[in-house]
């Protein structure tokens, strides 16, 4: 372990992602075969992300990120860590539905962790885009029909509504939409 971790750090100083990737890969895959430390910081919150990094940089690479994260889930039930991992990752890789699902999960099984919630938001406003129900919409409907709160499909809409009329400045929207979303979650 520590003669790939090493390995890999050094490869990342000299700029080399090929042999760094694969010095992450060989230390992150041992790591996921042992039980989380019971005490302290998980290496594997640290390497996992650096590893994950050096693969997007890759063609292709999209099957294999979601595999390695699937593994980081399965070898840390529990942890939120790779939960937000593997939502940030299908966001990114365009897979809003399911960024929003792993939000939601990660939601059920952590209910006060503010990053899930703004996993949420994000994949839920790329999701209802088409749909209207994206903050900006979700703002206009307000304006349009002189209402403080929109009506939504999901309650993180009043978070994305609240968003965009800040940005905007739509103070009493925001306040509105805010206090909706804070009586949901």
């Amino acid at each position: 372990l520590a003669s790939a971790t090493t390995s890999a750090f050094a490869a990342l100083l000299r700029n080399n992602p090929r042999v760094a990737e694969a010095g992450l890969a060989t230390a992150t895959n041992l790591l996921l075969r042992q039980p989380a430390p019971a005490a302290g910081d998980d290496p594997l919150d640290l390497l996992l992300p650096l590893r994950l990094a050096k693969m997007q940089t890759r063609q292709g690479a999209a099957p294999q990120i979601l595999a390695v994260l699937d593994q980081w889930v399965a070898s840390r039930p529990g942890a939120i860590t790779p939960l937000i991992e593997r939502g940030r990752a299908q966001l990114e890789l365009g897979q809003a539905q399911a960024a929003m699902t792993s939000a939601l999960k990660t939601l059920e099984a952590h209910p006060l962790a503010e990053e899930a919630l703004r996993l949420l938001a994000a994949a839920a406003d790329r999701v209802y885009r088409e749909s209207k129900q994206d903050g900006e919409s979700l703002l206009q409907q307000c304006l349009q029909r002189n209402k403080l709160r929109p009506d939504v499909q999901h309650p993180i809409g009043y978070i994305l509504c609240a968003e965009a009329a800040l940005r905007h400045g739509a103070a009493a929207v925001a306040r509105d939409s805010a206090r909706a979303a804070v009586d949901h979650f």
